[in-house]
């Protein structure tokens, strides 16, 4: 049995023992991130959380919806 603190291994295998969340979704929201999800390839977790990632180390500014063509 594993130990506290151990989980399931990552894709990467790097381990995360830190936790955010649990996020709450309006159906919409979780439809719309699904929907990305699933282009990408991960889980809708692992898709908000390297989008959050991301955008927090500054690799890939928002832009807003009304800026775009």
């Amino acid at each position: 049995m594993p130990g506290r603190g151990e989980g399931r291994r990552t894709a990467d295998g790097v381990p995360r023992p830190r936790r955010v969340g649990p996020l709450r979704l309006a159906e919409e929201e979780f439809t719309t991130l699904s929907a990305a999800a699933k282009r990408e390839g991960p889980s809708v977790g692992a898709y908000v959380t390297s989008t959050a990632l991301t955008v927090a180390q500054e690799r890939l500014t928002p832009v807003p919806a009304d800026w775009r063509a």
